[in-house]
């Protein structure tokens, strides 16, 4: 008896430091990923950064979504890096991949919607370190111990339509601690001052308009501010401004980006420097105050004729804007900054079905180089090991 007690403590220490090595991501015989093909880019020697992380969506039912990246170090551009680090996970990254946000140096945080679930990995290696169920989860933020998550999935309102949710994630324990109902369709969302700002869009019917406000710790509902039809995601700067994109409706209502007083609750509109150039914001980016947006006046030309692509940057301290015009072959999808080296990043889903393509322009905005990228190239996230622990 006392050798079969023995052997059991045995066998379980051994399995608990196999799980724990797995959590950490770290299995020092499979972790690294520096051997993995790719093909080369030439990134240029200016750069903090170790990875850009690239968020293939998928196409929904199709199971395919997957996670790429730019090795700055290595000048090596990898495809489908989570499932070659992942083979175990037959199922792969899941099902729609919507958003990806770096937490810290250790983990980095997937947010997988058709899939119902969160994927946690190691953002130096990609090795999975969680999985956290969440139904049909859209975007992801983090504020000290917590992580905040939307979710299209709540109570019905009518046969068509259900209300959203925000859940709560302790980052630590990677486990739900509380939860809320949200407007229909719910999208991004953001930390400010111990509360939390969801982006109320309104889900396929698009007549979502107002940012829901929540306390952090009693996920009780605060009050809402009404800002426009279809909002999507939402930036909080230093001054307490959030920076709110529109989709618009994608016939007679051009997507628009909106500053909002989140002290006084009030929408400031454009300001005057913003209304002059009248910003249509297909994607945005906040940087090192400033706030990058990508937009054209030819939004609604479905002729296929090649559009004027604008970049505009946003002085979040004095909403001061800077336009610059560049040439984009095809239709931009995700954009994200370098903050180092001024570089813009720019994804392309071509017709949504086939591997899309991830551009480079530098700070002349002139073409540096391309790449193929999954099917769906969305979400973009720069990682740097010099993060906090």
């Amino acid at each position: 008896m006392k050798k079969f007690r023995a052997l059991l403590v045995f066998s379980l220490v051994v399995l608990l430091a196999v799980s724990c090595e797995k959590e950490s991501g770290r299995n020092e015989t499979t972790s690294t990923d520096a051997g993995l093909a790719g093909v080369e880019v030439a990134v240029g020697e200016k750069n903090g950064f170790d990875k850009l992380f690239l968020l293939n969506e998928g196409q929904m039912g199709k199971n395919n979504a997957s996670l790429d990246f730019l090795d700055f170090k290595r000048k090596r551009y990898v495809q489908e890096a989570f499932k070659k680090m992942n083979p175990e996970l037959v199922q792969g990254l899941g099902d729609v991949a919507n958003d990806i946000q770096i937490s810290s140096a250790k983990t980095a945080w997937i947010v997988v919607n058709c899939s119902n679930l969160v994927e946690v990995i190691n953002p130096y290696n990609e090795m999975h370190v969680a999985t956290i169920p969440v139904p049909q989860p859209r975007y992801v933020a983090f504020s000290g111990s917590n992580a905040f998550v939307t979710s299209w999935s709540g109570e019905m309102v009518n046969d068509k339509q259900m209300s959203g949710t925000l859940y709560r994630i302790d980052r630590n324990e990677m486990k739900v601690t509380g939860q809320v109902g949200v407007g229909i369709g719910p999208e991004g969302v953001a930390c400010h001052d111990g509360k939390v700002y969801v982006a109320n869009g309104g889900g396929y019917a698009m007549n979502g308009d107002c940012l829901m406000i929540f306390d952090e710790t009693t996920l009780q509902k605060e009050g809402e501010i009404k800002v426009a039809k279809n909002i999507k995601d939402v930036f909080i700067d230093g001054k307490g401004i959030a920076w709110v994109r529109s989709l618009g409706n994608y016939a007679d209502i051009p997507s628009a980006l909106y500053a909002v007083d989140l002290k006084n609750r009030k929408v400031l509109g454009r300001s005057p420097e913003l209304e002059s150039v009248r910003i249509s914001c297909l994607d945005m980016d906040p940087i090192n105050g400033k706030l990058y947006a990508i937009g054209s006046n030819q939004e609604f030309d479905w002729s296929g004729a090649m559009k004027t692509y604008r970049l505009y940057v946003v002085d979040t301290e004095t909403s001061g804007v800077t336009v610059r015009d560049f040439v984009f072959k095809g239709d931009p999808y995700y954009m994200c900054v370098n903050s180092f080296n001024g570089d813009l990043y720019v994804s392309n889903a071509k017709d949504y079905t086939n591997p899309g393509s991830l551009t480079c322009y530098g700070g002349d905005l002139k073409e540096k180089w391309s790449v193929t990228t999954g099917i769906n190239p969305g979400k973009m996230a720069l990682s740097q090991r010099l993060l906090t622990e």
